[in-house]
């Protein structure tokens, strides 16, 4: 069974749907491999771990505002390509 995930456009409480949907969701993870692995890394450690953008910024040895825009690419990344795998 494939779930739906309705990401939002303005990147407001999808975290916590997000990291739930991560699990459940066959298409996700399938869309997940096809995003680059440091983007993987820092999705996994933000919605998965509950990492702050300052603590995955201190491990990967990344500017916090680089881990952000990593991560919201990521999710707009992932919102396309789940998009397409609807039609």
């Amino acid at each position: 069974m494939v779930h739906e995930v309705e990401l939002n456009p303005n990147h407001e409480d999808t975290e916590e749907d997000f990291c739930i949907s991560i699990a459940e969701n066959a298409a996700l993870s399938a869309a997940m491999k096809q995003i680059r692995e440091k983007e993987r890394i820092v999705i996994t450690l933000r919605a998965v771990e509950s990492r702050s953008f300052q603590e995955i910024a201190v491990q990967l040895g990344m500017k916090y505002s680089s881990v952000t825009m990593v991560y919201y690419r990521a999710l707009d990344k992932l919102r396309i390509i789940l998009q397409a795998d609807e039609c």
